[in-house]
């Protein structure tokens, strides 16, 4: 049996959900964490679903395949490589998007942030995750990042779920 890994493939604008699908369609495994938008109209608000994190479908592939029907995928630009090579996805990471992504926690997309006071939610919906934590006047926001593409996502959370997080 052939080892999988999570990458990323990097894709145009606005078109993860359409490449999630399509990759489906070849048979692979896709993630495409999402959220509720608000869209001001000058006549209205319309709710939309967006990628929480923009311009990435995460795909669970055998390294060996991920160039040729990956890459061909219409709206893919590229797989994200470091060094030449592909670049693997660190499951907990994923895990932890995933989680946060399908809370009814409200997440939404946020500016990326370097690991500095991490913390693990004791309690709650999110129990085990670990992340770093914003204060915000009186709200706590939980930030869930993949550190290989730099991008993050926020969620608010109940200050008495956190506690200091030890290795």
């Amino acid at each position: 049996m052939k080892a999988v890994w999570w990458i990323a493939a990097q894709v145009r604008s606005n078109s993860e959900l359409s490449v999630s699908s399509a990759l489906r369609g070849k048979g692979y495994e896709t993630f495409v964490p999402t959220y509720a938008r608000v869209r001001d109209w000058s006549d209205r608000k319309k709710v939309t679903e967006a990628a929480l994190i923009a311009g990435y479908v995460f795909v669970q592939v055998p390294l060996e395949k991920a160039h040729g029907p990956v890459v061909t995928t219409p709206g893919v630009i590229k797989i994200v490589e470091f060094g030449g090579k592909v670049a693997q996805l660190d499951e907990g990471e994923i895990e932890r998007v995933r989680r946060v992504a399908h809370s009814s926690l409200r997440p939404e997309p946020w500016s990326y942030i370097k690991q500095n006071s991490q913390v693990k939610i004791a309690r709650g919906a999110l129990a085990g995750i670990r992340g770093t934590v914003l204060k915000v006047q009186e709200n706590m926001i939980l930030i869930v990042s993949i550190e290989m593409l730099q991008r993050s996502i926020a969620v608010h959370i109940d200050r008495s779920w956190v506690e200091p997080a030890r290795d």
